[in-house]
């Protein structure tokens, strides 16, 4: 175990002070539930370091009625039980009295323990407890609460806790303001992509006296992808599809290619060539008909229903049918055209080819999208400097967080040679 400064202890979590957990009212007894007034916690309140209330609320009756314990305020919340537990551990100071629904947990801190000394610890901590205390096997995530408990983080003296809080604190309001700075600039290049493509490709009353006004259906074939079926799911003539989780805008995910059975001369009609470009017919509206170009890899590959299929005319390059496409979703063209049912819009061929599509002379088309190619690798290099000084960021805050629980947060208290 690591060396600790003078006066700290490693002490285990259930020793740190009073653990409750919780429960959920009977939702048959509508006295519970009715005009509430007691703090109801649960996992989808929590995400924010200090939580300012709840979503839910119970009545005082259901306190004393039930197995559901009030908890005086100045509690630590911990979700124990939940998805998010594959990835992390939400943890929040509550300033107010509370319940707890049955995935949650919360302590209320020692007279010798500052709660905050609680949750950065826990913080500070995630990737262990998560490696060590999570349950393996089981259908929604949860903590081994035994082992949870059990787990030991280093605890300071009292006073010390406060300084050392204050100073992390701190550095992390810093660094957060930083955050939130990086997270706009991040929006401004999304922005910028969307007004480079606006610029280069006009809304139709605006295109250009040599441009043809055409349609999607009169610049190129159009067609929808093939009906995936349990029939098919194995066969002798097995080949990989794409499908809308495969497709993002000028890209390709490949790391989920799936397999199916295509009878007969089925997979040669559904078979992608070079240059054919896929856009996703069902989607969040905002990403509806978002398209990627093939360009032959991976090859011998074919494409399902939830894919359309737009293959250029001659006189279309399919580089500039790709920006215009990129242009129309991000301008919420494909939307107008879209019906939408459990807020997912979907796209069909036939109200696509309806959509406007302008057709330059070839040349000029090879320059808007050699235009397009500069414009967008200039604001891609912006984007992906911002993507390293946001892992950096969490980088820092890992870093601070260990520093912290390693004494080196704790003024004139520790040097180190």
């Amino acid at each position: 175990m690591t060396e600790l400064p003078d006066g700290w202890t490693w002490v285990r979590l259930r020793d740190l002070g009073t653990w409750y957990g919780g429960g959920t009212p009977s939702k048959h007894v509508s006295e519970y539930w009715v005009s509430g007034t007691v703090p109801w916690l649960s996992p989808k309140d929590m995400g924010a370091d200090r939580l300012a209330g709840t979503q839910d609320h119970i009545a005082q009756s259901a306190i004393g009625a039930t197995a559901v314990k009030l908890i005086p305020p100045g509690s630590v919340a911990v979700v124990v039980r939940s998805g998010i537990l594959e990835r992390l551990i939400p943890i929040a100071l509550v300033p107010f009295a509370t319940t707890l629904n049955q995935d949650m947990k919360a302590v209320v801190a020692n007279d010798s323990i500052d709660p905050r000394w609680i949750a950065w610890g826990l913080r500070a901590y995630e990737t262990q407890l998560l490696r060590d205390t999570r349950k393996a096997g089981t259908t929604v995530a949860s903590l081994e609460i035994p082992r949870f408990l059990n787990f030991e983080i280093p605890v300071a003296p009292l006073d010390e806790q406060r300084r050392i809080v204050a100073n992390l604190e701190d550095h992390l309001a810093h660094l957060d303001a930083a955050g939130s700075r990086l997270s706009r600039a991040s929006d401004q290049m999304d922005t910028l992509v969307t007004n480079i493509l606006l610029d280069l490709i006009p809304d139709a009353s605006d295109y250009p006296s040599d441009w043809t006004p055409a349609t999607v259906g009169q610049a190129g074939n159009l067609e929808l992808g093939r009906q995936r079926h349990p029939d098919w799911h194995t066969g002798p003539n097995t080949h990989p599809y794409l499908r809308v989780a495969n497709v993002f805008e000028d890209r390709f995910d490949l790391s989920d290619i799936m397999q199916m059975h295509w009878p007969e001369q089925t997979f040669e009609r559904f078979r992608l060539k070079s240059g054919d470009i896929l856009l996703n017919e069902g989607q969040s509206p905002q990403f509806l008909g978002r398209p990627a170009i093939y360009r032959g890899d991976p090859p011998d590959i074919a494409f399902t229903n939830s894919l359309l299929r737009f293959q250029a005319n001659a006189n279309v390059l399919p580089e500039f049918a790709l920006l215009v496409f990129r242009r129309h979703m991000r301008a919420g063209r494909f939307i107008g055209e879209s019906r939408i049912t459990t807020n997912i819009a979907h796209l069909s061929a036939g109200r696509l080819k309806t959509v406007e599509f302008p057709i330059p002379p070839l040349a000029k088309q090879r320059s808007l999208v050699q235009r397009a190619d500069d414009l967008l690798a200039a604001a891609g290099q912006l984007s992906a400097q911002l993507t390293a000084i946001g892992k950096g960021q969490i980088a820092l805050r890992r870093s601070l967080l260990s520093a912290a629980f390693s004494g080196y947060l704790a003024p004139n208290h520790r040097e180190k040679a």
